[in-house]
């Protein structure tokens, strides 16, 4: 009988694939989806279970592992199922428990300014991060509205230094 030598017996196809799946496996590995790399390495047992050829079976696991991505980013991102009541909604408190569980936040430091904690996947966390970013910008305004009189005063003294004291100043002197 006569090998047929298709595209599924190359070795150029086959490095190809490889490759692929290499990628795949390393784009897996930079964010960290552990499952979707089990998922590969699942769909590559299985296949290789049934006798495909290597390439269609490397194939197989590419395809299954990107689609199990893909419905994982397409799921809701709920992760406690109890149910909340409505923010506008208080509920019955006793006489020892705190109103206001959460811890309150520094006034301001840098580090509360650089880095937000906040679960962005959510709708409520992608509304406080929004909230906490306006807050941020209000009081940077603010700042830059206090620095208008020291910036208008430095321009006074500037502008009372001798002709030249500045040019002379930064000039590289030997």
């Amino acid at each position: 009988m006569k090998k047929r030598g298709g595209s599924l017996e190359n070795n150029m196809v086959f490095y190809i694939v490889v490759i692929i799946a290499f990628f795949n496996i390393v784009a897996f590995l930079t964010v960290r989806d552990w499952n979707s790399i089990a998922f590969f390495v699942l769909a590559l047992v299985i296949a290789n279970a049934f006798k495909i050829n290597p390439i269609l079976s490397l194939v197989i696991a590419i395809i299954s592992a990107n689609v199990f991505r893909a419905s994982k980013s397409l799921q809701e991102g709920l992760k406690n199922k109890k149910h909340k009541p409505p923010k506008h909604v208080k509920p019955h408190l006793k006489k020892n428990d705190n109103p206001d569980p959460l811890p309150k936040e520094p006034k301001s430091s840098a580090k509360n300014a650089a880095s937000t904690s906040i679960d962005s996947t959510t709708l409520e966390g992608l509304t406080s991060t929004a909230n906490g970013l306006m807050e941020r910008q209000d009081k940077l305004h603010d700042l830059a509205g206090q620095l208008g009189p020291l910036m208008t005063q430095a321009s006074k003294m500037l502008k009372q230094l001798p002709e030249g004291f500045l040019q002379n100043a930064f000039q590289n002197k030997k």
